[in-house]
């Protein structure tokens, strides 16, 4: 494969078209990772029908683990991580050495409906998901760190019936955050000027709440996560990966007179689209499989 290692992934929406394409390609690429699912097998198939994951493929390297995003035990579970490919009966696959992912992904959010509201005609069915859920991953993180977290199987329990903390093997590590958030969210905005105000208006109760996500991740001073990426995509597409309209990275200006390509200072980046695929292909190669993560 091409990055420099194997790394583990915690999976958080990747039901949802983003995380699951950054998923899929990393398990195709031989990432270990835990997904965190209100229902198992609809990630599961979404994995084989929408990304062509081959069942080997997930049986090998995935573990769905199933829960709401702000059951704490569930979300630890979900971030200790396993890198072997011995799946054994449950109480075997306890005593396994598990670490805190390398990288957390999160593309939690909520659906918006209509009503008939001049001021908020799309509210979220569950406005504070994304908050929330980045701060079940920290609480979870607390006790993963301290040492509290039991786990969920019953194989976690001795003969007497007591509880057996389940510690990482290295319980110093801590993660690279990736969250999904929206244009918007950020003093720049990158919103075009003819839809910035109907977008503002359309989807103020999302754009909230991310922007609370946001505040969450940003003052967390690597109390909990190494460091963090935020991706702010605009409006989000179905269809495949087309790669089209990005314009971050090198330059071939001056190419044409003999010089090497120059590195331009990166910025928003304007636009109306962008695909889920894009979105989550960009994730795994830059971000996931990329030996040095470059923030852009």
């Amino acid at each position: 494969m091409s990055a420099a290692k194997t790394k583990t992934i915690a999976a958080f929406g990747a039901t949802g078209g983003v995380v699951g394409s950054s998923l899929a390609r990393a398990l195709r690429a031989g990432h270990f990772a835990n997904a965190l699912a209100r229902n198992p097998e609809k990630l599961f198939n979404s994995l084989i029908t929408s990304h062509n994951v081959p069942v080997q493929t997930l049986d090998k390297y995935l573990t769905i683990v199933e829960g709401d995003v702000r059951d704490r035990a569930a979300v630890a579970q979900t971030l200790l991580v396993k890198r072997t490919t011995d799946r054994d009966d449950d109480a075997e696959d306890n005593d396994i050495a598990r670490d805190v992912a390398d990288v957390i992904l999160s593309g939690i959010g909520s659906f918006p409906y209509f009503q008939w509201s001049i001021r908020t005609p799309f509210p979220l069915r569950d406005p504070t998901i994304t908050e929330d859920g980045v701060a079940t991953i920290f609480g979870a993180l607390d006790d993963i760190f301290a040492g509290t977290f039991s786990g969920k199987s019953a194989a976690n329990r001795d003969e007497g019936g007591m509880t057996r903390r389940r510690r990482p093997s290295a319980p110093g590590k801590k993660p690279l955050l990736v969250v999904v958030s929206t244009a918007g969210a950020s003093r720049t905005q990158a919103i075009p000027w003819p839809i910035r105000w109907l977008y503002n208006y359309l989807l103020g109760p999302p754009l909230a709440d991310k922007i609370k996500m946001e505040q969450l991740v940003m003052s967390d001073q690597g109390r909990h996560v190494q460091d963090f990426v935020i991706m702010r995509p605009l409006i989000l597409t179905a269809g495949g990966a087309t790669e089209e309209g990005w314009e971050w990275g090198l330059s071939d200006a001056g190419a044409r007179d003999g010089q090497s390509l120059r590195e331009r200072e990166p910025g928003p980046v304007v636009g109306y689209f962008v695909s889920r695929e894009d979105v989550g292909k960009f994730i795994f190669e830059k971000v996931v499989g990329a030996a040095n993560v470059m923030i852009l």
